[in-house]
């Protein structure tokens, strides 16, 4: 990065032109198998490098030292078809370790700033099922159960190591349904659930929030050359956070929209302009 800073100093925009540079090769190797047309098994092994990104390093009135986060990724899975193709299963196994993960932490004066942490561990089991029971009907689950811990972090002399990543939910899961009949070609409906589980607010360990569960409606129907949707987000109005986090003057939310309707019309000019 070049980072040049044309702004005029203030308390907000004070970050001094500053240049960056961030390389590594990051190696990936994997395997799969299949042991017949509706079943199969992978694994591989990753690097992973994400060098920080320009929001994390040049907002504010200083430059932070941010060093670049590595993973390695180790991961297992396997998917099949059953019943005719009418379900599909996919499951994986994955442990990833991190070094220098950039984290967001709340000051005690209210502001946030970007760290490194020195090493984090994930580890967990993803799960995606899809069914078609009947041929106007598809249902889709999606979620994953996983552990977020700080294996060495220390910040103000404070040790967290051993302690569950804060904003970081164990549970986390979609569920879908779309109804798309045979007698109204183009027409679709859908109802989705998202769920986030519950998770530590802070790196201590000592305050949590309880998560959500929403629900959103979808419908739509796509005629020649043109489309119309409505989607009615978090349909039963539920009051929520989005992030929640804590500091020294107490909790503090990132508050969702209510419920809301957002509906739109789109044409393809270029299908009604053509010539026969």
């Amino acid at each position: 990065y070049r980072f040049n800073n044309t702004l005029t100093p203030s308390a907000f925009s004070g970050s001094p032109d500053t240049a960056n540079r961030f390389t590594r090769i990051s190696p990936k190797i994997g395997a799969t198998y299949n042991f017949s047309s509706r079943t199969g098994f992978y694994a591989n092994y990753s690097e992973g490098f994400v060098p920080p990104q320009v929001t994390e390093m040049y907002t504010g009135v200083k430059v932070p030292f941010l060093s670049p986060s590595v993973f390695y990724n180790y991961e297992v899975g396997g998917w099949a078809k059953l019943f005719e193709g009418k379900i599909s299963v996919d499951a994986s196994l994955y442990h990833l370790k991190g070094t220098n993960e950039i984290i967001s932490v709340k000051l005690d004066d209210g502001s946030f700033a970007n760290q490194n942490a020195g090493r984090t561990d994930h580890k967990g089991i993803e799960l995606g099922l899809q069914a078609n029971p009947v041929n106007d009907l598809s249902l889709r689950f999606s979620g994953a159960y996983s552990k977020h811990r700080f294996v060495d972090f220390v910040e103000k002399g404070i040790s967290y190591n051993g302690k569950q990543m804060n904003n970081a939910p164990n549970w986390l899961y979609n569920v879908e349904a779309w109804y798309k009949p045979n007698f109204v070609k183009g027409l679709r409906i859908g109802v989705e659930c998202q769920h986030v589980g519950n998770y530590f607010t802070d790196p201590q360990n000592s305050a949590t929030y309880e998560g959500y569960t929403i629900l959103n409606i979808r419908a739509g129907y796509n005629g020649n050359g043109w489309e119309v949707w409505a989607n009615l987000m978090n349909a039963t109005d539920r009051y929520f956070s989005y992030i929640t986090t804590k500091s020294a003057f107490g909790q503090s939310y990132q508050l969702a929209e209510p419920r809301s309707l957002v509906a739109g019309l789109s044409i393809d000019l270029a299908n009604f302009l053509k010539k026969d």
